[in-house]
């Protein structure tokens, strides 16, 4: 275990700017698709695998299934509250309005995320909005 943290507290740094990057790519390759899309919270001051999103126009009880069919793992709401579609505390201190939590997205990028799961996870996302919204009377 100790030499497992040694390995860890080496490669923080390096891997917290590597995780920052994919997570800004992917923000970028989702915005230029879907440019209504807006990011929850402070995109400088969160942890740098994290991209929590508000997908207007959407259901997140609609886009969780669907992108976990399509091989995309994400979750709705903050962290705190996986698992469930009730409006979350935390969303609520960062201002979001009542409404917003409904569409909401979350994404964790992680140690063995690169770039072609970067690429393929937002050709997935932006097809399964785009298809929901498609469909969609909301």
């Amino acid at each position: 275990m100790a030499a497992a943290l040694k390995q860890a507290v080496k490669i923080q740094k390096s891997e917290a700017v590597r995780l920052e990057e994919l997570r800004n790519k992917l923000l970028q390759l989702l915005t230029n698709e879907l440019p209504d899309l807006t990011v929850n919270g402070s995109i400088m001051h969160r942890l740098p695998g994290n991209l929590h999103l508000t997908v207007p126009g959407v259901d997140n009880k609609t886009l969780i299934p669907l992108l976990d069919l399509n091989g995309v793992e994400a979750s709705a709401g903050s962290a705190c509250m996986a698992g469930s579609y009730m409006e979350s505390h935390v969303l609520k201190a960062i201002g979001m309005k009542s409404e917003s939590p409904h569409g909401t997205l979350r994404l964790t990028i992680g140690h063995d995320t690169d770039q072609k799961t970067i690429l393929e996870a937002a050709k997935r996302i932006i097809s399964t909005v785009k298809t929901i919204r498609g469909i969609s009377y909301v």
